[in-house]
């Protein structure tokens, strides 16, 4: 995980080595998550493409 600052901003990016094709809107703990982000005035974005990642 990473932490650091923008302006007033706090930006965290968490990596995950799964196997990819995670979706917020399938009803998932990431959609709660959304939920409580978006509570704060803040924003997930999720990229999992489905298969992972080459490397």
């Amino acid at each position: 995980m990473e932490v650091w600052r923008v302006d007033d901003r706090l930006m965290l990016q968490v990596v995950d080595d799964g196997v990819g094709g995670a979706d917020v809107t399938a009803g998932s703990g990431l959609a709660g998550l959304a939920e409580r982000i978006d509570a704060v005035d803040g924003i997930l974005v999720v990229d999992s493409p489905a298969g992972g990642r080459p490397g």
